[in-house]
């Protein structure tokens, strides 16, 4: 549609003049905005690449999940795992995506 075309536009001018933190607001922004449901998980997973804050992460995982279906869910701990710089949150990430798989050989 042309709002959504209209949104990525706005998005992309954004992110052009944004930094790092000012990045994360407006694409959580963004997300929180969008009706589809794919478009508002992309959103929140490219501020999760713009953040270094436990905090800003817990908050975007929180919103992904809440999102997710069953896979979904486990490519998004996956995700934050992979992306997590402590040891012992990583090993609890993978460790809460393995409660979400249902075939072996995701786990």
């Amino acid at each position: 549609t042309s709002s959504s075309r209209e949104r990525a536009g706005i998005l992309y001018r954004q992110l052009t003049l944004a930094d790092g933190k000012e990045r994360v607001e407006i694409l959580q922004r963004h997300a929180d905005l969008a009706e589809d449901k794919a478009e508002k998980l992309e959103l929140y997973g490219r501020a999760l690449e713009h953040t270094s804050s436990s905090r800003e992460r817990a908050g975007i995982l929180y919103r992904q999940l809440t999102l997710a279906d069953g896979k979904e869910r486990v490519e998004i701990l996956q995700r934050h795992a992979d992306l997590a710089e402590d040891k012992a949150e990583k090993l609890e990430l993978y460790g809460r995506a393995l409660e979400h798989t249902s075939s072996s050989r995701e786990r």
